[in-house]
């Protein structure tokens, strides 16, 4: 009952099998096809024609991880150095060689497995063939025997020299970041990961650091390295680089490899502070919150156009949105919009076919500036707080600032970097709280750790008969073949899109090769190949046996995100409910000919397609708003900014994470408290792996568990809930916060020396496994009713609420609608 099992996962050529469940850990066993961790089909066996496709209702492609991590037990991607020849590639369609080609003339002819082109093999890749066809040194190749491979390419690979790594923090200096602590912290985050050596690259890496509130200020060192000397750029309208990269760049890793001497850091650091502390001290007297403007889209811009030669990764840190200087935003949250056909503009990206003038300019500029990063093959890695509300007020009440995630995300998803949208609430001293900093500290982390690949362009090939139409994901699309993108990190997943040209045999095999052409953190340029092999079926059962749930509602679920780009909630709701049903109706009348009209029947691939729909309908990405929140009645779940950020994670990352955005997990923290004093079990190590913790069992996600001695923790993905009842003991209060009596929940945090506190920690860690971003814990008591324990209920997707039906009454709804269909 480990998360991680213990068997490996094999999937070999001709594999009859399903895959392992997205949402659960897994090792997979690379035997010549690319595992799952970095190729998902919606169809593990390929529909022999459109006809097939068209009968099936499901979408038809695959979903690509090429950087994905190797999971604990599992071996690394090889590399095999090509840099002095490149590597074996067809003449006709440029396939790279891979353990599905045929070999010819004892080995002195190959021919690809995608258009079947027959190719010389180079004398320098010569190899005789032994008794069954193969070739003698299969085992020293690993492209011969692996389905992903690395090869580091030559010079004729590059249009320009290998990027360096390089970083650039942008952090925001304007006194509202100052006086909540914000900027002092980005600042020391910064510092420590300096001094830790986290920036990936060796000695090549470099870090600078620019601030910004109402102008642009970059820091250079004099030569006896104590002083600092400010550089500003005042023009925020139309901004530039006042100086060149390499003067305000500095070493972040030291000579020998180890950490960089981060004095000079902490003397920029120091003189950031002191300056803003003393414009703060001239612009503002007392008040325990101060607002202010700032100007963080233009010093994006100006860091960017100093790094134009360059490329490398831009960590804007701010503490609101843009309100001067070029890519200002204006405010465009309104409480009366929510729940009206007008609520979609506040969480679609300002449109360049908009009738208002001033939206359409700041379209068109932001156009501008995601386009010229991801030429320059510069990466905006975005950490945003949305100006909070004091811990004393209301959560019923709307943060100070909105944020337009929609339109600032923009510059992230076209530039493949990552965006980190923080609750910016503050105590009753107007500082950030310690679950903002520690949300905006390992986000941090996240960043610099996942940073994979820089300057990358990825192309996805197929067997003839079958071709990649489209992409759906990160990046930039200046041809209809591949897609560009400035940096790949270790969770960036594109979904390709596969269309029949011809149809194809029952049983013909037939292939799909992803190449990412990538340069290395350290500098190399380097080509990543997965290659998958499928079968081509002409049979819908079988089509639909081995059929990948999750795969498939996450691809219906970007469809929907685009959709939502031009249509309202309501309507796109309606459309994923159709295609639930459109698919179950298609297996019952093609599959199930036989089985009772009233009886509802369910493939066992897809028999928890409605489970997943329902969750999908009550996830902040299609959870609709009611029209009391217009009204100020309740308030609004979710909020544009809200809404926006869900749909970002769904275009960038894997069905593993779409999943659970779309089913939360439930657990009762009771079964630790049971199993207390205990090495094996929930909340320990499994035996076996140094990381991965023992889950207790999950729970159904109704509100049945909600009993007053319970202690609840559920995870839904983007935060976690830990709810008390009424009556939980005082001992279960004592080992898990360290106090007799919850008193105040905001001020709760987990002890250090409880054995159910460390428990609950560790399964944390486990469940923020591999996430890209980080989920803070939130305590809510129960029956308080305010905006969090409402927003709590609202997980437990399995009840009724004001606006949706429960799981049992969708269920229904459904099958009334395909007997409907069928008459």
């Amino acid at each position: 009952g480990g998360p991680v099992s213990t068997a490996l996962l094999g999937r070999t050529a001709d594999n009859k099998t399903g895959p392992p469940v997205a949402c659960l850990p897994f090792r997979a066993l690379d035997d010549g096809n690319a595992t799952p961790r970095f190729m998902r089909p919606t169809l593990h066996h390929c529909p022999a024609s459109k006809d097939a496709v068209h009968q099936l209702k499901q979408p038809f492609g695959v979903f690509v991880t090429p950087m994905a991590r190797p999971e604990e037990g599992e071996e690394p991607v090889p590399v095999v150095d090509c840099s002095m020849t490149g590597p074996v590639r067809c003449g006709r369609c440029k396939a790279y060689v891979n353990c599905f080609v045929k070999w010819l003339n004892n080995g002195m002819k190959w021919q690809c497995n995608l258009c079947m082109m027959v190719n010389e093999t180079p004398s320098i890749y010569y190899s005789g063939l032994d008794g069954a066809g193969q070739r003698m040194d299969t085992s020293i190749r690993p492209e011969l025997g692996r389905g992903s491979v690395d090869f580091v390419v030559p010079q004729s690979y590059c249009v320009r020299p290998p990027q360096e790594p390089i970083y650039a923090a942008v952090v925001d200096a304007s006194p509202g970041a100052v006086a909540s602590g914000f900027t002092a912290h980005c600042l020391e985050m910064l510092t420590q990961a300096v001094q830790q050596g986290s920036f990936k690259g060796g000695q090549k890496a470099k870090l600078g650091i620019i601030a910004f509130d109402t102008q642009v200020t970059y820091f250079q060192l004099k030569s006896e390295d104590t002083e600092v000397m400010s550089v500003v750029m005042p023009d925020v309208d139309d901004p530039f680089a006042p100086i060149p990269g390499d003067t305000w760049l500095l070493p972040a890793v030291g000579e020998d490899g180890g950490a960089a001497p981060v004095e000079k850091f902490r003397l920029i650091s120091e003189h950031i502070l002191k300056h803003a502390a003393t414009s703060q001290a001239g612009s503002h007297s007392g008040g325990s919150q101060v607002f202010s403007a700032a100007c963080g889209v233009a010093a994006m811009q100006s860091a960017a156009a100093g790094l134009h030669a360059l490329g490398g990764r831009i960590m804007l840190f701010c503490h609101g949105p843009p309100l001067l200087g070029s890519g200002w935003l204006r405010p465009r949250e309104h409480v009366a919009d929510y729940g009206t056909e007008r609520e979609p503009a506040m969480f679609r990206p300002v449109s360049t076919s908009s009738k208002a003038k001033e939206e359409k300019e700041a379209a068109e500029l932001y156009k501008r500036i995601t386009e010229t990063c991801a030429v320059r093959q510069v990466s905006v890695h975005l950490f945003i707080t949305d100006g909070g509300v004091s811990s004393g007020a209301s959560r019923g009440t709307l943060p100070s600032s909105y944020c337009d995630i929609a339109t600032l995300s923009q510059l992230c998803k076209v530039t493949g970097g990552g965006l980190r949208f923080v609750d910016g609430a503050t105590g009753k001293d107007g500082m950030l709280t310690s679950s903002a900093l520690e949300t905006l500290s390992v986000s941090l982390s996240h960043c610099i750790a996942d940073a994979a690949a820089n300057e990358s362009v990825l192309k996805v090939r197929c067997s003839a008969g079958l071709r990649c139409t489209g992409y759906n994901g990160p990046g930039f699309q200046r041809t209809d073949q591949e897609i560009e993108v400035a940096a790949c990190d270790a969770t960036s997943t594109w979904f390709a899109e596969l269309k029949h040209d011809t149809s194809l045999k029952d049983e013909e095999r037939v292939h799909i090769q992803a190449a990412l052409l990538y340069t290395t953190t350290e500098g190399q340029r380097v080509v990543r190949v997965h290659n998958l092999c499928l079968l081509a079926s002409t049979s819908l059962p079988e089509l639909f046996r081995i059929a990948d749930l999750d795969c498939i509602v996450a691809a219906n679920l970007r469809n929907a995100s685009r959709q939502l780009m031009s249509e309202g909630v309501s309507k796109v709701r309606e459309h994923t409910t159709d295609k639930c049903v459109e698919a179950l109706y298609q297996y019952r009348i093609n599959c199930a000919k036989s089985s009772p009209p009233g009886q509802l029947i369910l493939p066992e691939s897809l028999k928890l397609m409605p489970l997943l729909t329902v969750g999908a309908l009550k996830s902040p990405i299609l959870r609709p708003n009611l029209a009391d929140a217009a009204r100020g009645a309740t308030p609004p779940d979710p909020r544009a900014d809200e809404r926006a950020f869900a749909l970002f994670l769904l275009d960038t990352l894997s069905p593993s994470h779409i999943h659970r955005l779309m089913q939360p997990r439930f657990f009762n923290l009771g079964d630790l408290r049971a199993a207390t004093g205990s090495s094996s079990g929930p909340g320990a190590l499994v035996t076996g792996s140094q990381i991965h913790a023992a889950l207790p069992a999950q729970l159904s996600l109704s509100s049945e568990h909600l009993l007053d001695e319970h202690c609840l923790l559920l995870d839904c993905n983007l935060c976690f809930y830990l709810w008390l009842g009424r009556k939980v003991p005082r001992e279960v209060l004592l080992d898990l916060f360290g106090v007799e009596n919850a008193g105040d929940f905001n001020t709760l945090q987990l002890s250090d020396g409880g054995d159910l506190a460390h428990k609950v920690r560790l399964i944390l860690k486990e469940l923020r496994h591999g996430m890209p971003f980080h989920a803070p814990l939130k305590i809510i008591s129960a029956g308080k009713k305010d905006a969090e324990e409402m927003r709590f209920l609202n997980c437990l997707i399995e009840d009724k609420t004001k606006h949706e039906m429960s799981y049992v009454d969708y269920l229904c709804a459904v099958h009334r609608k395909i007997q409907l269909r069928m008459g």
